[in-house]
């Protein structure tokens, strides 16, 4: 009976993955509880049918997914052996827990291929899900921007509101929806603004007028908290996913677009005080991120091949920039980017995995994009702009570590392998 109730559950792995992915924008709690929920309903399908669950389109994917695994562990257990400057780290090997994320993609891909009619996920009920999620936590991303024109004096202190750094009297706060953190919220809102442009811009033929209105509705919402999120870098994201979905539909709107988006950052630039401060103070941000990649460049250049240990740049980042500066630092991190801070946990071998893995997530939505008819050309443009994005936003933080930001990332690299299973299978 027992085994009998297990079965039951993979009944409901569509369900279980538009959960998770109700969770990937909410806040840390809720993906930490559905993403195994998923994961089970998932694995009890029959004996049978199991290999097929972690099936991929890309051999090059599944291999760079196990290389940076066993990379980051030999990196954990080197840093244990031969402490870098001779300081122990403080990440072990219950660290590497992370790396049950990289088995959602597999898991996603399967489930939406599994459970949608005729194998037509632009109308899988994660879908539907993520709508009302997004638009939700948009709405809430720009209630907390102007939360000191809303709500009591007392009710700002919250950590739900975090104050955007300008020289003025605090007048704004930062959107972040519901994961207190507002560079969390802009990497996952750039998947949201990738796809409710793309259904704009490549509408289904069976939308009727009200979802199109409706997936209107959403692409001006999202783009405003994720502009209310003030970061800096996610305007650049911002601003690049409209163009490039633009260029992918027809060249003429991209640089349509482009143009609007030129005239609009002119004229909100000359109008907006708080935003030309909040630009200008990210000067000594910069100034501190500056040194902290130094120190991360300090890492590399002491463990070339295998980093100073997965996870580790934030307990080294201190000592390291100490030793190069020859003085106490301003101010100590992990590398506030991506690719160096792999490199300088993992050494050019993980870097190398890291970027096998991302090589082959890009091609994968490349050749489903140039493979997909028409009415189907929205979910990989989606996926281009939003893996465009989530790089972009990874250029001042390490968005690929942070756990908030990482459940969005594997939901959306589930998404691509499974268009290219499918784009497979119809060959």
């Amino acid at each position: 009976m027992t085994g009998m109730r297990l079965s039951a559950l993979s009944r409901y792995r569509d369900k279980a993955l538009a959960l998770w992915g109700v969770a990937t924008l909410s806040f840390m709690a809720a993906m930490s509880i559905t993403s195994p929920l998923f994961a089970l309903c998932c694995l009890c399908v029959p004996k049978k049918d199991r290999k097929s669950l972690f099936r991929s389109p890309d051999r090059l994917f599944t291999w760079a997914s196990w290389a940076y695994f066993l990379i980051a562990v030999v990196s954990i257990v080197q840093a244990h052996l031969w402490p870098p400057l001779g300081l122990a780290p403080d990440v072990g090997v219950s660290g590497l827990k992370k790396f049950l994320y990289f088995a959602l993609p597999f898991l996603t891909a399967s489930t939406l291929l599994d459970t949608s009619a005729k194998k037509r996920f632009e109308r899988h009920i994660l879908w539907r899900w993520l709508y009302w999620t997004a638009v939700f936590v948009s709405l809430v991303g720009i209630v907390q921007f102007w939360g000191s024109y809303l709500f009591p004096e007392s009710w700002l202190e919250d950590r739900f509101f975090r104050v955007v750094a300008t020289n003025f009297r605090p007048s704004v706060y930062h959107a972040q929806g519901l994961m207190y953190f507002h560079l969390s919220f802009a990497s996952a809102l750039g998947f949201v603004c990738s796809y409710a442009w793309a259904r704009v811009l490549w509408p289904l033929s069976d939308d009727t007028g009200k979802e199109r209105l409706a997936w209107l509705f959403l692409t001006l919402v999202s783009s405003l908290a994720l502009f209310f999120a003030y970061s800096r870098i996610g305007w650049l994201a911002l601003i690049l996913i409209p163009i490039l979905l633009g260029f992918l539909r027809w060249p003429r709107w991209g640089w349509a677009i482009t143009a609007v988006f030129v005239l609009a950052g002119l004229g909100i630039w000359s109008s907006s005080s708080n935003m030309r401060e909040r630009w200008n103070a990210g000067l000594i941000p910069i100034r501190e991120r500056e040194e902290v990649w130094a120190g991360a460049l300090a890492m590399v250049r002491d463990r070339p091949l295998l980093g100073v240990g997965f996870g580790g740049t934030g307990r080294y980042s201190g000592p390291y920039e100490e030793k190069v500066l020859g003085r106490k630092p301003l101010f100590s991190s992990h590398a506030h980017n991506n690719v160096l801070d792999v490199l300088a946990s993992t050494g050019i071998l993980g870097l190398l995995a890291f970027l096998a893995w991302w090589i082959a997530l890009a091609r994968q939505a490349w050749l489903a994009y140039r493979a997909s008819p028409q009415k189907e050309r929205w979910l990989p443009a989606a996926c281009l702009a939003a893996l465009v994005a989530f790089q972009v936003n990874g250029l001042t933080q390490v968005n690929f570590a942070d756990a908030k930001s990482q459940h969005s990332l594997m939901l959306w690299a589930g998404v691509v392998l499974a268009l290219g299973l499918r784009r497979q299978q119809r060959k």
